[in-house]
């Protein structure tokens, strides 16, 4: 089995991008396989059929990290496209569900939108989950006005949570 990793942001500079090294070497540290697909640099389109190598991925995956930012509240709509794909047929063996994201705003901000990115996964991508895996959320919060200490802080917990989630 294995840990497949979707990235979600166009920039790779961008501080998900970081995130989402720190996810990878996290998994590295705790010694598991892993798939990684990074929506952008492929060009996933999703128009046209979900590639093969996705579907198998996923068909044997046992856990489920999704990296991206939260705009407007929810995933990018590239993600949100590759997940319609993705749950299609049931995802038999994720016992493990996490997101990794960044807020612009407060966490009490997201809450009055509605907090419409976590129910994405909790409604549609959890139940999916042959196993109703709980899902983890790592959520950085308040990311424009946050200081470099937090930042950094962030990316530190990220690998260390990764490391020891999926064990």
């Amino acid at each position: 089995m294995t840990v497949v990793v979707v990235h979600a942001h166009p920039c790779r500079e961008s501080y998900v991008a970081s995130l989402c090294e720190r996810v990878l070497v996290g998994l590295d540290r705790g010694g598991r396989d892993h798939h990684f697909i990074d929506l952008y640099e492929r060009r996933y389109d999703p128009f046209l059929p979900f590639p093969i190598e996705d579907a198998e991925s996923v068909a044997v995956a046992d856990s489920l990290v999704l990296v991206h930012p939260t705009w407007w509240t929810s995933q990018p709509a590239i993600l949100l496209a590759w997940l319609g794909q993705a749950v299609e047929t049931e995802l038999p063996g994720v016992r493990t569900l996490v997101t990794v994201t960044t807020h612009g705003g407060s966490r009490l901000a997201n809450r009055v939108a509605g907090e419409s990115g976590a129910r994405v996964i909790d409604r549609v991508v959890r139940v999916r989950c042959a196993q109703r895996p709980p899902h983890r959320r790592l959520a950085l919060y308040g990311l424009d006005r946050s200081t470099l200490r937090r930042r950094v802080a962030f990316l530190d917990r990220v690998e260390s949570e990764i490391a020891e989630l999926v064990e």
